[in-house]
């Protein structure tokens, strides 16, 4: 009596992937499909044209909920009905706003920020059935709701709720289970819910676990897939050899071991017509291929096309999960008539993945992506390829080649002539300017026509665009030159060989235009506007490197520290907003070789008032400290403790040096009594609020045990970076929490583990535990989640 939403397996309707397909169960216990197709095409319009108005400040939300509603009425299946669309409890409006993703979007009352959930589908199976099933895209957020009367009352989730409420992954009291889920589409994605096995899925995994072998999660030769099982407290991913595994915990499950629960999600797989995966090998003798992507479809039906296809698939090779998200569906059709349906990467990447099965080919997606868009740009409006199709994105796929072989010269003379057309008629805004620029440049005879149009609309910008240069304190200049700041307090060199093209201003703009920062120019020998470098800032008094609230702290840039003065720490920071020149650009490789040799030249020659030391990891002592916190096993780490480890892991020249104790219940000459007072002068120690606030004032608490969060708030300063940068989902802490980012980046590393009882941020760390995290410090640093793995 639950809908199991398949995330997106069958058919598109005109275009759009919305819905695409799914399968309820019923109380008899089968399983019924439902596809979009089914539908009649002037309500799909209908809901259609609500879904775009919507997204208007003066949309009519009333309206909109009316046609989804008779929309999922009529894609229901028999004895499945639904009489309303109601509030969430204590909420008399459900929707207070709605946007475009893929899906319908809806933001929940009552938060400060947007919150969004795809609506999957609204189906009633019966008197009080469970009724509603919903995914926020990227948090996995699961709702399962229930009729009462004319609402829906939320029965659970495994995400912060509607109701506000803190996150559980238990059911919450007078509510029911959530059960197990079995992921099959994409991490991110849950695909399938079985609630008639529970009691034995969780039996299944109870004996599987007992032979859990710790220390790896992978065996040799496989791969992790995208099939996960979770009764709502334990997760086991499967892996391509049929064993089982936990990413939290770090163990492995033989496959025999995991036999019986491959068994059973075979099975449930077979019940809800999705079982099997396709391989590359599948990928051959194709007779069309269609693809959906930025909301339309495309098919392909030419020999050569078909082949291009075939070659790149079907050499692809195993790889692991991506992130890179799979709302895009490619469907092959073979000459025998079968059909294969493959989850196509977004995000550049070039991947794909079938029920869970993960593949990569050569290179990004471009080529492949590019072999359909000439098809998709052909028949759409301009507005709506600049506007619509993901602010323009689909551009960057259009090969004009293949489109001239399509719809010939004249059709990509007529094609250049509209988007130039409408880029110049729209030159104030800037965008589609810009969207040309990076679009890629035709070859053979349509170039001398578009370098024509572009220097039109290049002319036509810089009469809009044409905004005062920066203000210089130096540069460029021949020779060399010397460039002193008495605001900063400091000196560096910019090197003759690139001087006639560096130039130093003041401040930051935008950002912090009045400061105490630099920005370093790339200033063009062709008259060109010039270009931001980087900037070089000074922070004052040096503690506050790591206090919330300043305009560089959670920029996603790097913030390397280029010196050090007893008052001030001095860093560089890429240009916020990313690169102010393409890749493709004539000027990038010089562009970038200046701002290589600038950089090296601040490192080398800044000289800074009232000089200090920059604390460098010593990373054989890093070693040796967690041999002997090893040995102390599941003891605790006194505060105290804490900061002589972490000062007897620093390399620095000033070590010897008094600094001022703030701290008044440390008793001044103590053993600690040094240590704490050198690490304060950086900011090592201090607790911030998110807005900024120091939550420690005057006392340390040194004879206080060390929590998991502090130890590993400690541990990531001494990167000397002001903000833990880790990408992916977030993972299960408050997002309130003081230490939130820096707990979020420990789990991800693999510093912290999960293992009986979640986080636990604010339980005193073992020295077993700060044993394991300086052990990952030493083995791979401080490295960049998301990115670097």
């Amino acid at each position: 009596q639950v809908l199991v939403n398949c995330g997106g397996a069958s058919g598109e309707v005109r275009g759009y992937s919305f819905f695409e397909g799914g399968v309820l169960g019923l109380p008899d216990g089968s399983f019924r499909n439902y596809v979009p197709e089914s539908l009649d095409y002037a309500l799909f319009d209908e809901l259609m044209a609500a879904r775009t108005s919507v997204t208007k400040p003066e949309s009519d939300i009333e309206a909109a909920k009316a046609a989804l509603e008779r929309y999922i009425k009529a894609q229901a299946a028999p004895g499945c009905g639904i009489e309303s669309l109601a509030c969430q409890p204590e909420t008399d409006a459900f929707w207070t706003d709605v946007a475009l993703h893929d899906s319908w979007l809806m933001r929940r009352e009552g938060l400060d920020e947007y919150d969004f959930i795809a609506l999957s589908a609204v189906l009633s199976p019966g008197d009080g059935g469970v009724a509603l099933w919903t995914i926020e895209p990227w948090k996995e957020t699961v709702f399962i709701m229930q009729r009462a009367g004319d609402s829906w009352d939320v029965l659970n989730w495994n995400q912060p709720g509607s109701t506000g409420e803190a996150w559980s992954s238990l059911p919450a009291a007078d509510k029911v289970s959530l059960g197990v889920t079995l992921t099959g589409r994409s991490p991110e994605n849950c695909a399938w819910y079985t609630p008639e096995a529970q009691d034995e899925w969780r039996e299944l995994m109870d004996e599987a676990m007992a032979a859990a072998q710790y220390g790896t999660h992978v065996s040799e030769g496989a791969y992790l897939l995208g099939q996960r099982i979770t009764d709502g407290e334990r997760e086991l991913y499967f892996n391509t050899d049929g064993s089982l595994c936990s990413l939290d915990e770090n163990f492995l499950i033989s496959a025999a071991d995991a036999a019986p629960l491959r068994e059973l999600a075979d099975e449930t797989l077979r019940s809800l017509g999705v079982f099997g995966h396709v391989e590359p090998a599948d990928i051959h003798s194709l007779s069309s291929a269609s693809f959906t992507f930025f909301g339309g479809t495309a098919r392909l039906t030419d020999e050569a096309a078909l082949s291009e296809i075939e070659r790149i698939l079907s050499a692809s090779t195993l790889t692991y999960p991506s992130q890179c998200g799979f709302s895009s569906v490619m469907k092959l059709e073979c000459e025998d008539g079968s059909m294969l349906s493959l989850g196509m990467a977004g995000d550049g990447c070039g991947v794909w993945q079938s029920n869970g099965w993960f593949y990569s080919y050569t290179g990004d997606n471009l080529a492949l992506y590019s072999l359909f868009a000439a098809q998709l740009i052909h028949d759409l409006d301009t507005d709506v390829i600049f506007d619509d199709y993901f602010g323009g994105a689909l551009l960057k796929y259009l090969d004009w080649q293949r489109y001239c072989d399509e719809y010939g010269e004249d059709g990509g003379l007529a094609l250049l002539d509209r988007l130039f057309d409408a880029a110049m008629a729209d030159a104030g805004a800037g965008a589609r300017i810009s969207l040309l620029t990076y679009m890629p440049a035709p070859e053979g005879a349509l170039a001398e026509h578009y370098a024509v149009r572009m220097t039109e609309l290049q002319e036509l910008w810089e009469k809009y665009a044409a905004e005062p240069w920066p203000e210089f304190a130096a540069g460029p200049a021949e020779g060399g030159y010397e460039f002193r700041s008495a605001k900063l307090g400091l000196t560096f060199t910019v090197p003759a060989e690139v001087s006639e093209k560096v130039a130093v201003a003041s401040g930051v703009r935008y950002y912090d235009p009045d400061g105490a920062s630099l920005t370093l120019y790339y200033v063009p020998e062709n008259g060109r506007y010039p270009l931001t470098m980087f900037y070089l800032v000074a922070e004052s008094p040096r503690a506050d490197f790591f206090r919330p609230g300043s305009w560089y702290y959670s920029t996603a840039t790097g913030h390397p520290v280029a010196a050090m003065s007893e008052n001030s720490v001095y860093f560089t920071m890429g240009p916020l907003g990313g690169s102010e020149i393409g890749r493709d650009d004539p000027l990038w490789d010089d562009y970038i070789a200046t701002s290589s040799a600038v950089s090296a030249a601040i490192r080398e020659s800044i000289a800074v008032d009232d000089a200090s030391s920059i604390p460098a990891l010593d990373t054989s002592a890093v070693s040796a400290a967690a041999k002997e916190l090893a040995a102390r096993g599941g003891d605790a780490l006194t505060r105290s403790e804490a900061a002589q480890l972490a000062f007897g892991l620093l390399s620095a020249g000033n070590k010897a040096q008094k600094y001022p104790l703030d701290y008044t219940d440390v008793e001044p000459g103590s053993e600690s009594a040094q240590a704490i007072a050198y690490l304060d002068s950086y900011g090592l120690l201090r607790r911030y609020s998110t807005d900024g606030e120091d939550l420690d004032g005057t006392r340390f608490r040194p004879g206080g045990d060390i929590t998991r969060a502090e130890f590993v708030t400690l541990l990531h300063r001494l990167s000397f970076s002001p903000f833990p940068l880790a990408y992916g989902d977030p993972e299960g802490i408050d997002g309130g929490h003081w230490a939130y980012a820096y707990v979020n980046y420990a789990l991800k590393c693999g510093w912290l583990e999960q293992a009986g009882g979640g986080v636990r941020a604010d339980e005193p760390i073992t020295c077993a535990e700060a044993a394991h995290a300086l052990e990952c410090v030493a083995e791979n640093g401080w490295p960049t989640p998301g990115v670097d793995f």
